[in-house]
């Protein structure tokens, strides 16, 4: 049984919607882009998931942050996969229901946290 995805308020494309490859301490940038171009070449390989490549790693100046690779998110996938310019780096432009897609790639460090507001929408953005 295929469950339908909920939409959510935080932007994602898949089950593992993002895979970033952090050179924190003894790696170097260059090499942590190599492990994300094999990690992703075997997950579309091994699991038939579409993958796309971010940041250090992107291969097109329209794919290097996050927003510009989920906009329409899991539900528009499925129609942006068939775009030519959307055509995924590793693995088939075929939809895979369960899955989604996953994005690779390299980042700086991150550290991020949630704060919850009572407050509206348009307040919270000020």
């Amino acid at each position: 049984m295929i469950r339908r995805a909920l939409k959510s308020s935080h932007p994602r494309m898949g089950a593992l919607d993002v895979c970033p490859f952090i050179p924190v301490r003894g790696v170097t940038q260059k090499e942590c882009v190599a492990i994300s171009a094999t990690f992703g070449r075997r997950l579309a390989k091994e699991l038939g998931v579409p993958v796309y490549l971010y940041g250090a790693a992107a291969t097109k100046d329209f794919r290097t942050t996050l927003p510009q690779i989920r906009a329409g998110e899991y539900e528009g996938l499925k129609d942006k996969l068939i775009q030519p310019k959307w055509e995924p780096d590793f693995g088939s432009r075929e939809f895979v229901p369960r899955w989604g897609a996953t994005v690779t790639g390299v980042r700086k460090f991150l550290i991020a946290y949630n704060v919850n507001l009572l407050s509206t929408k348009e307040q919270a953005h000020r």
